[in-house]
């Protein structure tokens, strides 16, 4: 291990060699290197080593400068306890909620390591301790952050809250006004009048409280209220223009939005979903990075001019499920969108529906130049997404180093379009979705995928979901080189 520079913080001004002929007989003289004799311990650099080991980044360079001597073990305690200890504890599974918050207490450094913890890995309990669903739920948090005495209760910044009737939008806002600035990230679920006007005050009132919000999802519930006449409703949303983009506060940490409507096909009429979504992308699209929006929302109610104009510096797009019957439209959309900077596509569960194949193709050329990871949900139909298409349709894509699908599909026959169109892949994922489970196939089955990308660094197989889910780790020297076989 190098210590970087370590010999010019200790280097003494002007010409590194040292006379020493006085130490020498009196017919010879000579000089000589003074760092074969300079003391780096002694007592006038003990103040030099803590900005030397502020350098050491890496775990694995921490640990052994740990082990080097017990000068080295005792100035690296507690960043060995707070970088390579308090992690393993973390993700074990028999240190349990309260043993993890226990940890919060030992020191400042130690707390802020298990808060950055708690905000990469998201537990379920995490999740569920920051759900407020009900008035009651919403109203009892508040009485709770009174005993604060000012500080975010917010553990990780984030809140996932719904709002069910206008007792609760008051009680969201009271409680955006006191901490909104310290939530990061926000999933805002909208349940209440089929109206649009009260929706609409209700959105822009919430987020004119969430200044330093980094992460937006907004969630347009099933319409579960029929209190209101029908008909006098509806001529209220014929009516309803488009939300002012103006009136939409700003929001400069903004980068990652989305955008999801319940199952509203089934309601009493259908609800033009168009005057929510065109002002929020038009408002915000141009700072986002990240945008995940349901099926309907992208098939019916962006136009490809709005995602042309608005969403140019976008780097992520996800559609997390195309089950429905606007497959065939989603896939004509992105055969006609424009992002030069998009890096990762992200498309969920594929319906055993047939849609074109000719739109399906064109959509993934349109980003063939650019693309360095694509994430795919089950393939339940081997026509669905490449599957099926003449592989002269489909070009190369030279940049696309990651690909995560399910492990539904490791059997799928869609890889025969894969391994001649994603020749620098470099990592492959199974990752399942809710409650799959597929057994780990054989070694000798996964050494194929090695053989199949000759640049496959790392294979990962995901077991299981949520907070009991575990990885297992193939490399190509596991599966390829330790067997004897080469490409």
């Amino acid at each position: 291990m190098e210590l970087n520079g370590f010999e010019e913080a200790v280097k003494p001004e002007g010409d590194w060699k040292l006379d020493v002929s006085q130490y020498q007989s009196q017919t010879s003289s000579c000089t000589f290197d003074a760092r074969l004799i300079y003391d780096y311990f002694s007592p006038a650099l003990m103040d030099c080593w803590p900005l030397i080991f502020s350098y050491v980044r890496e775990r694995r360079n921490l640990r052994a400068l740990t082990n080097t001597c017990r000068l080295f073990h005792s100035m690296l305690h507690i960043r060995k306890m707070r970088e390579l200890v308090i992690p393993i504890l973390m993700k074990n599974p028999c240190f349990t909620m309260s043993g993890i918050l226990s940890c919060r207490f030992l020191n400042k450094k130690i707390k802020h390591t298990v808060d950055k913890f708690l905000l990469q890995v998201k537990p379920s309990w995490i999740k569920r301790s920051f759900t407020l669903a009900e008035a009651r739920d919403i109203q009892e948090f508040i009485d709770f952050t009174q005993e604060t005495n000012g500080k975010s209760p917010f553990l990780t910044k984030q809140l996932n809250i719904i709002t069910i009737d206008f007792t609760s939008v008051d009680l969201v806002i009271i409680l955006f006004q006191q901490f909104g600035h310290s939530i990061k990230e926000l999933h805002l679920g909208i349940l209440h009048s089929i109206r649009p006007l009260p929706i609409t005050e209700a959105l822009i009132r919430a987020l004119s409280h969430l200044p330093n919000v980094e992460f937006l999802s907004l969630r347009f519930l099933e319409i579960g209220h029929f209190e209101e006449d029908l008909d006098e409703a509806e001529d209220e949303w014929e009516l309803f223009n488009d939300i002012p983009v103006a009136s939409f506060p700003k929001l400069n940490e903004l980068t990652e939005l989305s955008i999801s409507f319940g199952n509203m096909q089934h309601s009493v009429f259908p609800v033009p979903l168009n005057s929510f979504v065109g002002p929020l992308v038009k408002a915000y699209g141009a700072q986002l990075e990240t945008f995940s929006c349901s099926e309907a929302v992208f098939a019916l109610d962006i136009d490809v001019d709005l995602c042309n104009t608005h969403l140019d510096n976008l780097r992520k797009f996800e559609i997390p499920s195309l089950d429905s019957a606007e497959n065939d439209m989603v896939f004509e959309k992105l055969s006609q969108v424009a992002w030069p900077n998009l890096e990762c596509l992200s498309l969920g569960k594929a319906s055993a529906m047939r849609f074109s194949a000719y739109f399906s193709a064109h959509a993934f050329n349109s980003f063939k130049d650019m693309l360095k990871e694509l994430r795919l949900g089950p393939i339940l139909d081997e026509g669905a997404y490449l599957s099926g298409i003449n592989p002269v349709c489909i070009n190369i894509f030279p940049q696309l180093t990651k690909l995560v699908v399910s492990p539904a599909d490791v059997y799928n026959g869609i890889w025969h379009v894969f391994r001649f169109h994603f020749v620098n892949l470099e990592y492959l994922r199974f990752e399942p979705m809710k409650r799959e489970y597929t057994p780990i196939p054989s070694h000798v089955e996964l050494k194929d995928y090695f053989i199949m990308f000759p640049y496959l660094k790392k294979l990962i197989w995901v077991d299981g979901t949520g907070d009991g889910a575990y990885r297992v780790k193939f490399t190509r020297m596991d599966l390829v080189e330790a067997t004897g076989i080469h490409n």
